[in-house]
């Protein structure tokens, strides 16, 4: 999955990797999670969310990949990544709020991200 978001970039196939992610981040448990995280999926997720950010379904399927990597004990791996997840999901709430499921994993992310006291300071910059 990751070779794929890493060398093919065309929309569809960043959603299906990213759909892929989440589910794994669901089976898969912690350390699952963890050795994702280790290898990179995280930067490929919010890459795919960064360069097809008008695109629906790649932030639907991107963002409930961040949401399944801030689960649990990761948050605190994910909010050291920076806050580009946190600006994203803000970012995909605004623009597609026509878009129930967009919205829906948006939220789902910032609910997960927000768990860890960094994130949570990080927010009041976007306020």
């Amino acid at each position: 999955v990751l070779e794929v978001l890493r060398q093919r970039h065309e929309a569809d196939l960043q959603a299906w990797g990213c759909a892929a992610l989440r589910n794994l981040t669901e089976e898969g448990g912690a350390d699952f999670r963890q050795k994702a995280l280790e290898h990179g999926a995280l930067e490929l997720v919010l890459y795919a969310l960064e360069r097809h950010e008008a695109v629906a379904q790649v932030q639907e399927c991107g963002l409930a990949a961040l949401s399944g990597f801030a689960k649990g004990e990761s948050h605190d791996s994910v909010a050291a990544g920076g806050s580009n997840g946190l600006r994203l999901a803000l970012k995909a709430v605004k623009e597609h709020s026509a878009h129930e499921e967009v919205c829906r994993w948006a939220l789902s992310a910032l609910s997960e991200l927000l768990r860890c006291e960094k994130m949570a300071e990080e927010l009041g910059k976007y306020s």
